[in-house]
């Protein structure tokens, strides 16, 4: 490192110093010395110290009493002192300050403890160093030193401000007053040029390192995986690495469903023509797809030695951040690096950002649905803070709502894939069960035979929405303790349902060994718990209305108070449905209850609106149980769409199939469809949770029309962001060009200035420079109008692009798109062609009878076997437009393989 570095660094302790002298040690001497005026010199004030005055002065000898000829001159040429040099004020505290230790002992004022004069005495200490022993010092050292002086002075001014009752505010604003101070004399001796020619290597070196030693031990405690604790009184510690397993990513191309290795995506982020740019990946997923998993496994891989990463691309980034929407308090990059590197913070102060800029870093954004007021401002931030970083890559996880919401935010400057998890297939669905089960079985003791339970369940495990982690994990637990609860026909919301009254039993079990209830028979405390666990339920569905995944403080008294008059304690019926969760910020860590999942908080609210009394009455309306719930309700119920799925599915399950009325089935299906929910996938997984109703599927057959394709929404999103991108581009080239016009006025102003200046023989000049201004502007003005030509030329391109219908459907030999307006615009309605693939084939059989007559494309992966005589019963008032069988098998029976399905379809 140069010598005008170390220099500089040696200028910038110093500077610190002055801080401390300044700040520091007067004010200090000054909380210590409350009767003294500014115009009473120091020595004076001495003499007149009362006999009850606890300073050191009156009981020193004349010797220690004196001063030399300097210090007698700083006395008299200011009586406030406040310009003592650090050693004279150190002095000056010492003698005349009330309640401080004895001055002769060195123990009190030297010995490294938490007492003010310790701290008072390494600022001294510090200055002498500086002034007489201090070389020429590196940058690593200067953040050394600066880093303990800043500490020094912190803790100096709050063992004072202890000491003499100084109020928190004005102890507050010295130490802000003092961090502005010495961020400001970190760069005013070096400026951000000779940063970067002097320092920047270095320092980010030093960063990295210090950065990532503090975040792997955050990062370690994150590791474990638990959604089910509260069914268990031992806290499981099960690493993600020990029950993840393959899971289906997609991505839409050329309308074509490409499969994807989760652990190539964040590599594939960074491939391509544009990878210079920085990067967005966005991980759209369901509830208990396994966003959360994936990102808990991404940080374990991180952890990890290159050699032994399964997840690639890792090696690419220096740094990584994870963050978790849910979570309060923190609204920018800067507060978030406060709160998760709180030391480093404190060495690189004002540093700290353009030193991550300068770094190639990865965030994960956890759960971009559950964001509140707080995470919003946080991403925003973040957006704008990263947007010039090429080497960074964004990875957010959301449900479908979320990213809705969140593609509008994105700047142009990012380059935007976009995946989404579908869940586990089908093929490692066993031994996604298998090893979970072994694992509990270690860490519970359970004495249940593993392959057993893998028997019993291999039937089940090929419905579609086992395809969900958090599906197989519910099913796991609820076949420990009641095996006879999962059957072939058990449907999601029957899961869901069939956990919560695995709770409830666990809580009742637990109620009759505790000493305020164990005299009450089980039938009492079962109708004891309704009211608190409607409680829970009230607050749950509060909670999602508000944006918030955590019950606050007022909530969580309100479920306690509602407990104490049933006689139930809180704290069991807390424990046994919700989990605590820590959540730091800079304003310390915060527990509050939350429900172990997400998922599992929207079945506890929509427990809140099915079980409600007033659905039992003629007058019943969902509507009118939310109004009351939830005071004005506005049309946003997008952010309740998946406590209404769970509704319409409770309504349908014994013994509620028979009593409920076709009003309310036909009410909550309709605010499903008024919540945004228009994929074509969703309404037969709707179908299935609901068992097959005939009153739901002649309901759900309108909305199946009027919606989209999974695969065409996919697309849709895509070609949104890519029209996104061209506004943005069209703005920023309007905005250039304005400021173009602007710098040429103001130039032509100029030229007309001087040129109006000029006298005589100068007339004829200005007469022809008036000519050439006059000749530019028309130049000017005929381009102008070319370029609003063209403006409005893309304008109508992008407006066609974004209303146009997304009305294709993919034949896989050709991978052809063809749109609804090309192919059938001679259609009624112009209805999408019904895909019918190898998933939800049973759904769309029981379906397609309801339907207006339209097109059907067939896609299967194997043949459809025993049920193609029901399909081909079901499409026989359809017209069948493509047929696809991507695996071809010979059977013993002709009637269940894929020749007979040709000869059968084709001449439809």
């Amino acid at each position: 490192m140069s010598d005008k570095c170390c220099k500089f660094n040696r200028d910038r302790v110093n500077n610190f110093l002055e801080v401390g002298r300044q700040d520091v040690l007067f004010s200090i001497f000054t909380w210590g010395t409350p009767n003294k005026s500014d115009a009473t010199p120091l020595d004076q004030y001495l003499k007149q110290l009362p006999p009850s005055s606890t300073a050191n002065f009156p009981k020193l000898s004349c010797k220690q009493r004196s001063f030399s000829n300097i210090e007698l001159h700083q006395i008299q040429s200011d009586s406030t002192c406040a310009t003592f040099d650090i050693s004279f004020l150190y002095k000056a505290i010492k003698l005349a300050c009330e309640n401080v230790g004895d001055y002769n002992d060195e123990s009190v004022w030297k010995t490294p403890s938490n007492i003010m004069e310790y701290y008072i005495t390494a600022i001294k200490d510090e200055r002498n160093n500086s002034m007489h022993g201090m070389r020429d010092i590196t940058t690593q050292e200067f953040l050394n030193t600066a880093a303990k002086l800043r500490t020094l002075f912190h803790e100096a001014l709050r063992t004072a401000k202890m000491r003499y009752k100084i109020s928190d505010a004005e102890l507050n604003g010295k130490i802000k007053n003092i961090n502005d101070k010495l961020d400001k004399a970190m760069l005013e001796v070096l400026g951000e040029e000779d940063l970067l020619s002097f320092y920047i290597a270095q320092l980010r070196q030093d960063l990295i390192q210090e950065t990532n030693k503090v975040l792997r031990k955050h990062f370690l405690n994150s590791l474990n995986i638990d959604p089910m604790s509260f069914l268990t009184d031992t806290k499981l510690k099960l690493h993600v690495e020990k029950v993840f397993t393959e899971i289906i990513v997609t991505r839409a191309s050329t309308g074509v469903r490409r499969y994807l290795r989760y652990e190539n995506l964040i590599k594939d982020a960074r491939s391509g023509p544009e990878s210079s740019q920085p990067q967005i990946l966005l991980v759209e997923g369901i509830a208990g797809s396994g966003k959360t998993t994936f990102v808990t496994l991404v940080t374990g891989e991180w952890l990890k030695d290159s050699k032994d990463r399964i997840v690639t691309g890792l090696d690419y980034y220096d740094l990584l951040l994870r963050i978790q929407c849910r979570e309060r308090k923190i609204t920018s990059l800067n507060c978030l690096l406060k709160n998760e590197v709180p030391d480093v913070f404190l060495k690189f102060r004002t540093l700290i950002l353009p030193l991550i800029k300068n770094c190639k870093i990865l965030i994960l954004v956890d759960g971009l649905d559950e964001s509140n007021e707080d995470s919003e401002k946080l991403i925003d931030d973040i957006l704008t803070q990263m947007k010039t970083v090429k080497g960074c890559t964004l990875m957010f996880t959301s449900r479908p709502e979320g990213v809705t919401s969140f593609k509008n935010k994105i700047p142009l400057d990012y380059q935007v894939s976009y995946v989404k998890l579908i869940g586990i297939p089908e093929a490692c669905r066993v031994a996604f069960v298998r090893r979970y089960h072994e694992e509990i079985k270690h860490q519970i003791g359970d004495t249940q035979n593993t392959e057993k339970l893998v028997e019993n369940v291999q039937q089940v495990l090929e419905k579609e929405h086992f395809r969900l982690p958090l599906n197989m994990v519910f099913l796991t637990w609820v076949y420990i303790y009641d095996p006879c609860a999962i059957t072939t026909t058990t449907t999601q919301t029957q899961l869901y349902h069939n956990t919560y009254q695995l709770c409830l039993q666990k809580l009742l079990n637990r109620l009759a060994c505790n000493t305020i209830t164990r005299n009450s028979d089980r039938q009492t405390l079962e109708t004891d718990l309704k009211q608190p666990m409607g409680a829970i339920q009230k607050e749950s569905l509060l909670a999602l209305w508000r944006s918030r995944v955590t019950f606050d403080h007022e909530a969580e008294v309100r479920i306690r108070n509602s407990c104490l008059k049933q006689n139930i304690p809180p704290n069991e019926l807390l424990s046994a449905f919700l989990t605590l969760k820590a959540n730091r910020t800079h304003l310390g860590t915060i527990i509050q209850y939350s429900a172990p999942h997400k998922g599992l908080q929207e079945f506890y609210a929509a427990m809140h609106i099915a079980t409600h009394p007033k659905l039992k009455t003629s007058s019943a309306s969902i509507r009118s149980v939310l109004q009351e719930t939830l005071g004005k309700l506005d049309e946003n119920l997008g952010r309740i769409q998946n406590v209404l799925y769970h509704v319409a599915g409770m309504l349908h399950l014994p013994p509620n199939t028979s009593t409920v009325s076709e009003t309310i089935t036909n009410e909550v299906l309709d605010m499903l469809f008024d919540s945004g929910m228009n994929v074509r996938e969703k309404w037969l997984d709707l179908v299935e949770d609901t068992r097959g109703n005939i009153a739901v599927l002649h309901r759900v057959a309108p909305y199946f029309v009027a919606s989209i394709p999974e695969r065409h929404m996919i697309e849709q999103l895509e070609e949104k962001l890519v029209g996104q991108k061209e506004k943005e581009e069209q703005k920023r080239q309007e905005e250039e060009r304005k400021k173009k016009e602007e710098e040429e006025e103001r130039e032509e102003e100029m030229r007309k200035k001087e040129l109006e200046e000029k006298t005589g023989n100068k007339k004829m000049e200005v007469k022809e420079e008036h000519i050439n201004v006059n000749k530019k502007k028309e130049e000017q003005e005929k381009e102008m109008k070319e370029r609003k030509e063209e403006k409005g030329k893309k304008k109508e391109n992008i407006e066609e692009m974004e209303m146009k219908e997304d009305n294709y459907y993919v034949k896989e030999d050709g991978m052809k798109k063809k749109t609804m307006e090309e192919s059938y615009s001679d259609k009624d309605g112009n209805i999408l062609p019904v895909l019918i693939g190898d998933i939800r084939l049973e759904r769309l059989i029981a379906l397609l009878p309801l339907l207006p007559p339209c097109d059907v494309c067939i896609e299967f992966e194997k043949d459809p076997g025993l049920h193609m005589e029901s399909l081909l019963s079901a499409i026989s008032r359809h017209t069948c437009i493509s047929v696809t069988v991507m695996s071809h098998f010979k059977e013993p029976d002709p009637a269940v393989n894929s020749d007979y399905l040709m000869r059968q379809v084709l001449p439809r």
